[in-house]
């Protein structure tokens, strides 16, 4: 198993496919996942139930996927590191951090036609950016392998995470 975190818009889900298809492995996005279990968008669940019943589905689906114990690649929410549970479930798992600047992250989520995030959708600027740097320590302590993202596309990313596999 191999697990993709980062923050929201660090492009986890377009690397994850990438990755996968280039380890020939299949790729699973959590965020989809939760969808496709609940039938209902990531926003409205957080609009009808709130967010800590979000984080404890999103802790469910991350606890059944490391149980079915398979080969595949996964790209995490961006949130996910921050349950002590969902730390824990991660710790032992190569898990690869894509490290993103906020000023990249904050342009791309407010790029227009780009997915409908709730939590970006209800702060402000100034309240993602710490938002961002609270969640910095925890990818840290998740990850095995950190990969700088900036100026760097997905085929690169892909290429540098693989080098960092190989060691």
């Amino acid at each position: 198993m191999l697990f993709l975190v980062g923050f929201m818009a660090s492009g986890k889900t377009t690397v994850g496919s990438q990755l996968a298809s280039t380890l020939d492995r299949g790729f699973c996005d959590l965020d989809c996942k939760f969808e496709d279990m609940t039938q209902i968008t990531i926003p409205t669940f957080f609009e009808k139930f709130g967010e800590k019943a979000f984080r404890d589905k999103e802790s469910e689906i991350l606890c059944d996927v490391i149980n079915e114990c398979s080969k595949k690649v996964f790209a995490t929410g961006g949130g996910c590191v921050v349950r002590e549970k969902n730390r824990v479930l991660l710790d032992g798992q190569h898990v690869i951090y894509l490290k993103v600047p906020f000023d990249v992250i904050y342009e791309r989520l407010t790029t227009k036609n780009k997915r409908i995030r709730p939590l970006a959708n209800t702060t402000s600027k100034e309240e993602l950016h710490s938002l961002y740097e609270e969640r910095q320590k925890w990818y840290n302590s998740v990850s095995t392998h950190c990969i700088e993202c900036e100026d760097l596309n997905s085929n690169e990313i892909v290429r540098l995470i693989l080098k960092e596999l190989s060691h």
